[in-house]
């Protein structure tokens, strides 16, 4: 059965985020979590998932703490409140999977794109495979779940964005790479300050590149990236945006975005420049997808598969003249993120590229 059957959908939420919210209730409706104090990533998932309810007119009610349900007088009282709902979705990130007793459970990883997070996704699979043997469906992923013989694939289910969401604007910087120091070079990068349009040298084309944790682990995608940003110092004619990886809140999020990406960069020995170029740019969050910067000009796309893709709408990747999905992976069988054929999520002007011979793998 879908997991967008009639009778309505009751959605969980990660408990590492649960503690900040001042919900009303254990069973609750949706709005009343959207005014609470979410994430970007929480609320970024949780508004495509209603938005797909919306579209096919399921209800939806959202279900605090379902591992207190399990039995008894508990079960009965949110059986109650369910009524004829039987399907369950596990907004989780990564840390473990909680299932709702009388539902079939489906799955969406929404912060994948953070090293802890994917490695306790993996953990979870060795550890527990008896949370993750039940699943049915998993959302914006082909992640393969469990171990050993017992290892599956639940069924992947693409939803993609109509419409944008409220996010932090972001900030063009200028590049600074000191191999030894990431507090230097953020230091170096803030005494620049912030690039200003005025400031952004003349360009045929820009390069757009988010850069996640989760990918930069990926060592094949960390050289394709230190290769890119080493040869756009001879290409002055090319803008380079580097989008900055999201990390937990800090005091200094410009240090900290820095140290994701510094030690994963000089691991590859490529050698970057200890210099200031104007044509590469660090965008210390997603760009907005009317971003004067793109309107100007041809743009290409290139991310890594990891990247939570769907924080964008489908009309944003349409816009690019060229969408790049690397994988570094090196290997055919489907247990990442993405299908094979990227064309039906992000245009026909997308394709996968592999930085690693499949065969060769």
């Amino acid at each position: 059965m879908s997991m967008f059957a009639r009778a309505g959908l009751a959605i969980s939420l990660p408990g590492a985020e649960l503690a900040a919210l001042g919900l009303p209730g254990s069973v609750t409706e949706p709005k009343a979590v959207l005014a609470d104090r979410l994430s970007v990533e929480l609320r970024a998932a949780l508004l495509l998932v209603l938005g797909a309810c919306r579209r096919r007119r399921v209800a939806v009610r959202v279900v605090a703490r379902p591992e207190i349900f399990t039995h008894g007088n508990a079960e009965r009282w949110l059986r109650v409140r369910l009524g004829n709902i039987v399907q369950h979705l596990c907004i989780s990130d990564g840390t473990t999977i909680k299932h709702l007793p009388g539902c079939h459970t489906h799955v969406f990883f929404y912060r994948l794109d953070r090293h802890d997070n994917y490695a306790a996704l993996q953990r979870l699979s060795v550890r527990a495979p008896e949370l993750l043997a039940c699943v049915r469906s998993q959302i914006n992923s082909a992640l393969s779940l469990g171990v050993g013989a017992h290892r599956f694939v639940p069924e992947p289910l693409y939803l993609t964005r109509a419409e944008t969401f409220p996010r932090p604007s972001a900030r063009l910087m200028p590049f600074f790479f000191n191999k030894h120091s990431a507090e230097d070079s953020a230091n170096r990068i803030e005494q620049r300050g912030e690039v200003a349009s005025a400031q952004i040298p003349e360009h045929e084309e820009i390069l757009y590149l988010p850069l996640t944790e989760t990918a930069l682990h990926d060592t094949d995608f960390a050289r394709a990236v230190a290769e890119v940003v080493a040869e756009a110092f001879y290409r002055p004619q090319h803008l380079l945006v580097l989008r900055l990886p999201s990390v937990e809140a800090a005091p200094r999020a410009l240090a900290a975005q820095m140290a994701a990406i510094l030690p994963r960069l000089c691991d590859t020995g490529v050698t970057i420049p200890r210099s200031c170029p104007p044509n590469v740019l660090l965008a210390t969050d997603d760009l907005a997808e009317d971003s004067p910067l793109l309107a100007a000009c041809r743009w290409t796309m290139m991310f890594h598969e990891s990247f939570d893709f769907w924080r964008h709408t489908e009309a944003f990747y349409r816009r690019a003249d060229r969408v790049v999905v690397m994988a570094g992976r090196g290997e055919m069988a489907p247990a990442g993120f993405l299908p094979m054929d990227v064309a039906p999520l992000f245009g026909p002007r997308a394709q996968r590229v592999w930085l690693r011979d499949p065969a060769l793998a």
